[in-house]
Order: C-alpha cells, then structure tokens, then sequence
C-alpha cells in the first residue's frame, strides 16, 4: 500500500534545508554560488544574473548589484511619547471619539465601520470587523471619559459612559507626534 507524503530520503533532505537555511544570505534571499576562497559568483551559475545594461543600480532584468546595506537605510525612528496634559487630553477625546462611532446600532454595518475606521489601528479595525452594530445597546455618549490606564506612554485604558453603561477604549499611539488609534472598544458586558 503506498504511504502519503515525502519518501524518507526527500523528507529529510528539505528538512536539512530549513533547518540550515541552505546559504541564505542577507535578507533572506539565497546566495549565488561562489567560487572557493573568492567569494565571486560562479559564471553562469544558478543565481547569477544575467548581463545587461545597469539602471540605478539595476540590471534590466531587475536583478539588484552593487547595493550595500546602506543603501537601504531604515527611516528613523519616532520620538518616543510622554504623558503630559495634552496627550491626556488627545486620548480622552479620541476615546470617546471612537466610543460615540461606535454606538450607533441604527446604521448599516458597511456604513457603521466606515465611521468607525478612521479612528482604529489596523488590528482595531479587523478586531471589529463583522460587528452587528444592532447588536451594540449603546446609542451615545453621556459624558466625558476617565483615563484610567496610563502606565504605558504607548497605550491608555480609557472609560467612556454611555446611555448603555461605561464603555472602555484600548488606545495606541506609534509616537510623540503620531495620534491616539483605538485598539478596541468594549460593551461591558464583554469586559476588556
């Protein structure tokens, strides 16, 4: 009866090539061969590039040469954030910002999350993606909300009342200069 899968022997060859990377080089792409001792690509070998005129420091067929790693520098970093009496205040009004898009049960749910996203992270938006919004009691925001996490100048945990009880915010920010996104939002009866 024949078996499923890898025979023995291929098996643990492709093993030994995960394992060992099998000369992957910087970036994860696979070294060309080389001649021994040298370090110059075997002519013609698997991984060259085929000649052709240079553009920018590409070859036509769009094989890069020549390049170092400085050649593609990072961006620098943001500035790192602190909690001062404006981040305070930009978080407490993104949170309810977030909080009174969220509670409106009476829109249709493309409607409903097209209000909503501008105000989400990327994870925020497919956290609430394929929310009801008739599922939501809340329908508005009946105060201002209270920071009550701020251990973290990166995160915040922000309670907004509703006319459906306290909601809380999960918030995120990337820097100094970048705004407070929600990460989620939560109904009380779901808990954070």
């Amino acid at each position: 009866m024949p078996r499923a899968g890898f025979p023995v022997p291929l098996a643990a060859c492709l093993l030994a090539v995960l394992l060992t990377g099998c000369g992957a080089g910087t970036e994860g792409q696979v070294a060309a061969p080389s001649v021994p001792g040298t370090g110059e690509p075997v002519p013609g070998g698997e991984g060259a590039a085929a000649p052709g005129p240079a553009v920018d420091g590409h070859a036509a067929d769009g094989q890069a040469h020549g390049h170092t790693d400085a050649d593609h520098v990072l961006p620098e970093p943001l500035p790192s954030p602190t909690w001062d009496d404006a981040s305070r205040a930009a978080a407490l009004e993104r949170a309810e910002a977030a909080v009174r898009a969220f509670a409106r049960p009476d829109l249709p749910e493309e409607q409903w999350m097209a209000g909503l996203a501008p105000l989400l992270t990327p994870q925020g938006a497919f956290a609430h993606q394929g929310t009801d919004p008739r599922n939501i009691p809340a329908t508005r925001v009946l105060g201002a909300g209270t920071l009550v996490d701020d251990r973290s100048a990166y995160l915040a945990v922000v309670v907004v009342p509703t006319d459906a009880g306290p909601h809380e915010v999960l918030l995120s920010r990337a820097g100094a200069d970048s705004p407070w996104l929600a990460e989620l939002v939560t109904a009380p009866e779901e808990g954070l």
